[in-house]
């Protein structure tokens, strides 16, 4: 049996579909007990703990802009000193 170039995707789709459909799901409840109220507690905490990081991250990033700046600031005006000291030994031996 020969099957047209125009129906290969189409019959390519329905395996994919059916394929993925006839998987068999089993769904159960575990009844409470206490290791499970404790993963849970842990899991709350976790959550808690993830959000509180995030806020802190948050708040450093403007902290550590202004130690960026600061940084700069300072090693601007090392800069210009070097640069001052060199002008005025230069001047100082043009006069000499």
């Amino acid at each position: 049996m020969k099957i047209k170039n125009y129906l290969l995707p189409i019959l390519a789709g329905l395996i994919i579909l059916f394929s993925e459909t006839s998987a068999v799901g089993v769904n159960t409840d575990i009844p409470p007990n206490p290791i499970n109220a404790f993963n849970k507690q842990l899991q709350e905490k976790e959550a808690g703990l993830i959000k509180k990081e995030a806020e802190i991250n948050n708040q450093q990033i403007p902290f550590q802009k202004k130690i960026f700046i600061g940084g700069g600031i300072i090693f601007s005006l090392v800069l210009l000193n070097f640069y001052l000291d060199y002008r005025h030994k230069k001047i100082g031996k043009d006069e000499a």
